[in-house]
């Protein structure tokens, strides 16, 4: 049976990391965290770039706005939208964004992966449940779909020495493996330490980041790939000292997402046919946000064509409140789920660690 999990930021929570909601808050920690690690200005520039706009939103109204200023998907799409008019932001571009939100993640995943810490191995735990407890030659039939940044899966596949592959040939994408300063990293010695596989090993647990990870970087204007340790990513030379001909490889959550990309559509075609085969769908921490339509669209889109899914499950606090997901339920209902919809209105710990779960998992 084919399981595919969707996952949002909720997933991400119990590791420190923000919601939309919040992201502003923590992103201000992390930029008062590189101010005492003395770190120089092409690290710290996007976020002051960022957190100042959000500042001056603040207290630039009287009025509430028709949007939300701490949540992150409708400052950032207020920043798109200025970007294309003529009061651009002189010195604040998509590269700003893209880095703002990546020294956020990386730095807090950082924090909660310190030494000492249970992070690492409660999300173990959890992918060990997602997996269902099978061995090597099953993890061929999970799938995880996800709309987060941050690499907590990644770190978890490797703690676990679980092979997972990101849907690409990565001997056609002109692949590059980074770790420290040494970008001549041989596959061999990387896929040993980072369990990245090539999509051509059906055995590997699925992985699809329709949003870009923290843990990509690439030339622009290039289809290459460099692949590594995000906050390596984030120091490494490429990135501080020539930023103009490199970017962190992540699609900023605004009104207008750009899929043209061909790597991005990678990762979204094979969402959809990991959503077209599915048996079962688990949806975790995403509340399918009105900036965010696209992965309504694909959801309902590889659902038309699925003859075999029969059962739905989604967990949110919110599950029983959100208007957002009531319409999720209604069009799953009208179409392969009459009988099998669960919403589970818990955190993503709740479904992961209590056993009474077990069974519809």
């Amino acid at each position: 049976m084919k399981t595919v999990y969707i996952l949002g930021a909720g997933f991400s929570k119990d590791a420190g990391l923000p919601l939309a909601d919040g992201f502003f808050s923590v992103m201000k920690d992390v930029w008062l965290n590189l101010e005492l690690e003395h770190q120089t200005a092409p690290i710290k520039v996007p976020l002051e770039e960022t957190l100042r706009f959000h500042s001056e939103l603040n207290t630039q109204f009287s009025i509430p706005l028709p949007i939300q200023s701490d949540n992150i998907e409708d400052v950032f799409s207020l920043l798109a939208a200025e970007s294309i008019g003529k009061n651009h932001r002189a010195g604040f571009d998509r590269f700003s964004m893209q880095n703002a939100i990546a020294y956020t993640l990386a730095i807090k995943t950082r924090d909660a992966y310190e030494a000492g810490s249970k992070i690492p191995q409660k999300y173990a735990e959890w992918l060990r449940v997602m997996l269902g407890h099978t061995d090597a030659n099953d993890y061929g039939n999970t799938s995880i779909i996800t709309l987060n940044y941050d690499d907590i899966i990644e770190r978890s596949c490797n703690l676990l020495k679980v092979n997972y592959n990101i849907g690409l040939d990565l001997d056609n994408v002109n692949c590059k493996y980074y770790q420290g300063t040494d970008w001549s990293r041989k596959k061999e010695n990387f896929e040993a330490n980072a369990r990245l596989v090539s999509n051509i090993d059906t055995n590997s647990l699925s992985l699809y980041k329709l949003h870009g990870s923290v843990r990509w970087l690439r030339q622009k204007d290039s289809a290459g790939l460099m692949i590594g340790d995000p906050v390596s990513l984030l120091t490494s030379e490429e990135l501080t000292f020539a930023p103009v001909n490199h970017e962190i490889f992540i699609e900023p959550p605004t009104f207008g997402k750009s899929l043209i990309d061909p790597i991005i559509r990678f990762q979204w075609a094979n969402a959809y046919k990991a959503l077209m085969n599915a048996h079962k769908i688990i949806i975790v921490g995403y509340s399918f946000p009105k900036t965010d339509r696209h992965a309504l669209y694909l959801l309902i889109a590889a659902l038309r064509n699925n003859a075999v899914a029969s059962e739905c499950i989604i967990v949110n606090p919110d599950a029983e409140t959100s208007d957002e997901l009531t319409n999720i339920r209604t069009v799953l209902c009208e179409m392969h789920f009459s009988y099998g919809i669960h919403m589970l209105g818990i955190k993503a710990s709740e479904f992961f660690e209590d056993s009474q779960y077990r069974d519809i998992l």
